[in-house]
């Protein structure tokens, strides 16, 4: 069976990143949920990018590539598997922000809109 402890905590530490430069930067005020909450989004959201990068990396499909294919699920301690962890992590906000908006047009419902 295949490890991925490090792919998980490298995917929660960009979960936490996101969220907290944003903060830094100002963006917003940032809910305490938000901040707990992300980093478990964040190591979910890098274990379905590696099975997403070895998806694509797949020889039927070939859209990666084989040094993808190399570096994804099948060989997690790997640094640019480790890498595409940490970068899906961070981006599990983005991921987050897109399933909402397509779920709002699903539905018919306005996305929330913040105040100007």
């Amino acid at each position: 069976m295949l490890d991925h402890r490090e792919t998980m905590l490298l995917g929660a530490l960009g979960g936490f990143l996101s969220p907290a430069i944003g903060v830094m930067r100002s963006q917003g005020p940032s809910s305490w949920g938000v901040l707990v909450l992300a980093p478990v989004g964040g190591a979910l959201a890098a274990v379905g990018g590696l099975l997403l990068v070895r998806m694509l990396a797949d020889p039927d499909l070939n859209v990666l590539g084989q040094v993808f294919l190399e570096n994804s699920w099948g060989a997690p301690e790997r640094p640019i598997a480790l890498a595409i962890a940490l970068l899906f992590g961070f981006s599990g906000t983005l991921f987050s922000r897109l399933a909402l908006t397509a779920t709002g047009q699903l539905t018919g419902a306005a996305p929330p809109t913040r105040p100007v």
